[in-house]
């Protein structure tokens, strides 16, 4: 049983993935979306941030998350507070 599941598992199809930044997101549709904040990029978002930049940054999170059908996962860095603003 285990030697058929391997075999099937083998054969099975290869699930594309594409990788592009949020705003090239914007018209598109996935199964599901990972978003990632790196440690030495620019945070998501950020309270010190001037109200329309936190506007801006948070219209562009909505667009990235509304890309997904079934699923969004944020990927942070462990050292980062709250994802807030």
């Amino acid at each position: 049983m285990l030697a058929s599941e391997t075999l099937e598992a083998a054969q099975a199809e290869p699930v594309a993935v594409s990788l592009m930044s949020m705003p090239k997101s914007k018209g598109k549709e996935f199964d599901g979306f990972i978003i990632t904040e790196g440690q030495y990029s620019a945070p998501l978002l950020n309270p010190a941030w001037s109200p329309s930049r936190t506007q801006a940054a948070r219209r562009l999170l909505r667009v990235a998350i509304a890309r997904a059908r079934y699923g969004v996962m944020l990927v942070r860095p462990s050292n980062v507070g709250p994802l807030t603003g």
